[in-house]
Order: structure tokens, then C-alpha cells, then sequence
């Protein structure tokens, strides 16, 4: 029993799980539709139930109207042919043999039996005083609704109930409409009985569907025209507020692209200043090294040889230690230099893109070594900065060219492209790199280049293979 129980709850739960998603998803769906497929859907459905409602509504009315006015019509026909021959009623229970013939005649009319097919004429206390069906007059039976209201001076409209008494005895299989139609005696006014006249339906039910069909039709043209008014507004609406998200979603992403750019450009900012110190470093103690190295050792050789000469007498050794210390304090003083060259550019602050590479081009190929150049970047003028930044790259690579490359094989190009310069250095690599010439004093290296370049928002590449490598630099000129 408990087993049984368990898989119940766990039936019912799996179930309210599967409505529980089914919710889910539809909300999701119907949130991811545009405003105006949701109005579109909305509304169609509101439109829909609303013209059900109308529908329904205006049949009611429509029937009521249809039958109050038919009923209206009849009403008028009784009372100017059947009612005058009626008025013995007020003093007999029947109606005359004459008046029976009359109105069996009247009702034998094909314009009246195939419209009104019965007619009866009751009184208060519900005899049947006439009826085209003869067999049910003077007997009694109990009063229908309508001839109760009847005798109150009301014309009366309705459905045949074909359960009645009356009914059941004449075996009605078919609906007709009844009206009650009060009987007045012409000179009181007071109600002697009611007629009731047998409607057939299918004429009724032409005029009922004819002008229900027309009613709809009325509403669903002006409800279709006010949905298409108010579906264009909200689908503007719509468009404005998808271009709109579109737009935003745009900038959503330019935001994105600014601010990964923006975290590169502070990562690379944070190598570079990294860079930096570290060449900073670099160069404090190379300078350092070749000062002690050089000049302070020759300095010191020097000292100790003026030591020597105060002590020696001969001429001969005085000389040759003077001599000494002269050699050694000019190799001081050439070390120094060298050192003092090597930390300082020529002047370039003045020079153009084209005279600044030439002069680069110039001290590299002073050795006699031949450097292949196409440079193309005319009298293009950059701030000092950029100066200093290209001269350097074209110094160290031609520097790192000549030094490990193949000898006569170092090219240069250097171009000026939608204002950026660009410059490229290559050369056939030495298949004997330990034969390669010694490092130079105070050279940047590939690092500092790197950090150099893109400290100003450049591009820098390195490439190398087996056959050939090549040293890329574009920068941003700034006017």
C-alpha cells in the first residue's frame, strides 16, 4: 500500500515537474518574442474571445429585436382581421359556427398557412375558444406564461415549448415562435382572451442569421481596422525599440572591444615600464662593468706606474714608465669616450623620417658593409620622441643585422602608410652563430626595441627560420 502510494507522489511530482519546465519555457518564448509579435498574439486572441462574446451578445439582441418586431407586425394583422370577430367572446365561451368558417377560411389562405400554420384563441381560464386544430377547441388547459402576460395587455414573443399540454396533443415535432396577442372588447378596452399565432421558423431563423451575420461582420471590420491602427503604432514602436536594443547591443560591444583594448594596452604599458626598468638596470651596470673593466683599471695601472717613477733614479726607467702611464691613461681616456658615444644619439631633433633612417643607414654601413635600403617615406616630419624611437630600431637592428647575419645580405624597407611608418629589417641567418661578432656596448636588444615600440602603441614582430630573419616595426606618427 505504501509502495503504491510512493509511486503516486512520485507520478504527481514528476507531473507538476513537466508543468513546472512547460511554464518556464513558454515564459521564456513569449519573452524573447518582439513587443509587437506579443501584441499581434495578444490581441489576436483578445479579438478573438471579444468577437465570441459580441457574437453571442449580438445574436440575443438581434433574436429579441427580430421577434419583438415580428411580433409587432402579427400583432397588427390580428387585430385588424382576427380581433372584430372576436368580440362575442365577451359574452359566450366559444366562437360562433360563422366565425369558426371565417377564420378557417382566413387561415386556409396559402399567404397565411405558409407562414402562421396554427392559430388558437384562449381565454382566462384557459379554454380554447378557437383553434385551427379543431379538435382541441373548448377543452382547457393549463395557461402558458405568455397568455398569463397576454391578459395583462402585453404582446408576447416566444419559443414553442413542445411539452406543453396542448402541444403533446397535436403532436408538434417542429419549433415555431409563439406570439400572444391580447383580444380587446372595442368598446371597454378590456382584454376578453388572447390569440396565439403559430410562427414557422426557418423564415425567422433566415432573418436572425442573416442579420447576425451582418452584425459581425460590422464588428469584426471595425475591430480588425482599430487592431490595424493600433498594431502599426506598437510595431513602430516595436522597430524603434529593437533598433534601439540593436544600438545598444552595439555599444555593448564596442564598450567590450574598448575595454579589453584598453586592459592590452595597460598590460603591455605595464611590460614596457617593466621593460624599461629593466634596461634601465641593464645599462646602469653595464656601465658600471665597462667602467671598471676600462677605465678605472687603466687608471689604477697608471697610478701604480706614477708610484714607480718617484721611487726609480735612472733616467732610462723614469721614461719607460712615464711612457707607461701616458699609454694608459690615453686608453683611459679613448675607453671613456667610447663609453661617452655609446650612451649619446646624434642630433636629430630637426631631421625629417628620410634624413633620420639615411643617417641611421649611414653609421651602420660605416664599417664598409653593404646594406640593400629602399626607404620611401619623403620629408614626413614625427615629434622627437618618435624620432628617437625609430632611429633606435633601425640603429640596433641594423646592428643585430650586420652582427649575426650573413654578410652583403642585410635589406631595409622602410614606408610611410596611412600614416604610420613602418620599417622592416632583414637578412639571410649565420649558420655559424659562435663565430659571430662581439655584443656592442650599451645595445638595446630585442626587448628593449619591443618595449620601446610598443610604449608608443606600435606593432613589433620578430621572425626567424632557419634561412632568413626579419625585424618589423609600425608606429603611429603623431603631428
Amino acid at each position: 500500500m505504501s509502495t503504491d502510494r510512493r509511486d503516486i507522489e512520485a507520478g504527481v511530482s514528476d507531473y507538476g515537474t513537466i508543468i513546472s519546465r512547460w511554464r518556464i519555457g513558454l515564459g521564456r518564448r513569449w519573452v524573447n518574442l518582439s513587443l509587437a509579435s506579443q501584441a499581434s498574439l495578444a490581441g489576436g486572441t483578445m479579438l478573438v474571445v471579444a468577437l465570441v462574446l459580441c457574437a453571442l451578445a449580438m445574436m440575443s439582441i438581434v433574436t429579441e429585436n427580430v421577434i419583438t418586431q415580428r411580433a409587432a407586425t402579427t400583432a397588427l394583422f390580428v387585430d385588424s382581421v382576427v380581433s372584430p370577430h372576436l368580440q362575442e367572446l365577451a359574452t359566450t365561451t366559444l366562437v360562433s359556427p360563422e366565425t369558426g368558417a371565417f377564420l378557417d377560411d382566413v387561415m386556409q389562405q396559402p399567404a397565411f398557412i405558409s407562414r402562421f400554420p396554427y392559430l388558437d384563441v384562449w381565454l382566462s381560464d384557459g379554454t380554447i375558444a378557437y383553434s385551427n386544430s379543431h379538435e382541441i377547441i373548448g377543452r382547457r388547459f393549463p395557461l402558458p406564461p405568455g397568455v398569463k402576460q397576454a391578459l395583462q395587455g402585453q404582446v408576447i414573443a416566444s419559443f414553442t415549448e413542445l411539452g406543453t399540454e396542448e402541444h403533446v396533443g397535436r403532436n408538434f415535432k417542429d419549433d415555431y415562435s409563439e406570439i400572444y396577442i391580447p383580444v380587446y372588447l372595442d368598446k371597454a378596452g378590456e382584454v376578453i382572451g388572447v390569440a396565439e399565432i403559430h410562427e414557422l421558423t426557418a423564415p425567422l431563423e433566415e432573418a436572425l442569421l442573416r442579420s447576425t451575420i451582418l452584425t459581425c461582420l460590422a464588428v469584426l471590420a471595425t475591430a480588425s481596422l482599430v487592431s490595424a491602427v493600433l498594431f502599426s503604432i506598437v510595431r513602430h514602436g516595436s522597430k524603434t525599440i529593437e533598433l534601439q536594443k540593436a544600438n545598444l547591443a552595439t555599444r555593448l560591444r564596442q564598450s567590450e572591444a574598448l575595454a579589453a583594448k584598453y586592459r592590452k594596452t595597460r598590460e603591455i604599458a605595464r611590460k614596457a615600464s617593466k621593460s624599461a626598468t629593466e634596461i634601465t638596470d641593464r645599462y646602469l651596470r653595464t656601465l658600471q662593468a665597462d667602467l671598471h673593466d676600462g677605465p678605472v683599471q687603466l687608471i689604477a695601472l697608471a697610478l701604480l706606474n706614477l708610484g714607480s717613477v718617484r721611487s726609480t733614479r735612472l733616467k732610462e726607467d723614469r721614461s719607460k714608465r712615464l711612457a707607461d702611464i701616458e699609454e694608459a691613461l690615453s686608453e683611459a681616456l679613448g675607453e671613456v669616450r667610447d663609453i661617452a658615444t655609446g650612451m649619446t644619439l646624434p642630433e636629430i631633433r630637426d631631421l625629417d623620417l628620410g634624413a633620420l633612417i639615411a643617417k641611421a643607414l649611414l653609421h651602420s654601413s660605416a664599417g664598409g658593409t653593404k646594406i640593400v635600403a629602399e626607404i620611401s617615406v619623403g620629408e614626413v616630419r614625427a615629434p622627437y620622441p618618435v624620432n628617437l624611437c625609430v632611429y633606435r630600431f633601425c640603429q640596433e637592428g641594423l646592428s643585430n643585422a650586420l652582427r649575426h647575419g650573413v654578410p652583403g645580405t642585410t635589406k631595409m624597407a622602410a614606408t610611410v602608410i596611412d600614416g604610420k611608418i613602418q620599417v622592416a629589417i632583414s637578412n639571410r641567418v649565420r649558420q655559424n652563430p659562435d663565430s659571430a661578432v662581439a655584443r656592442e656596448r650599451f645595445a638595446l636588444g630585442l626587448d628593449g626595441l619591443e618595449a620601446r615600440v610598443t610604449s608608443f602603441g606600435g606593432n613589433f614582430s620578430f621572425e626567424k627560420d632557419t634561412q632568413q630573419a626579419t625585424l618589423f616595426m609600425a608606429l603611429e606618427i603623431v603631428e
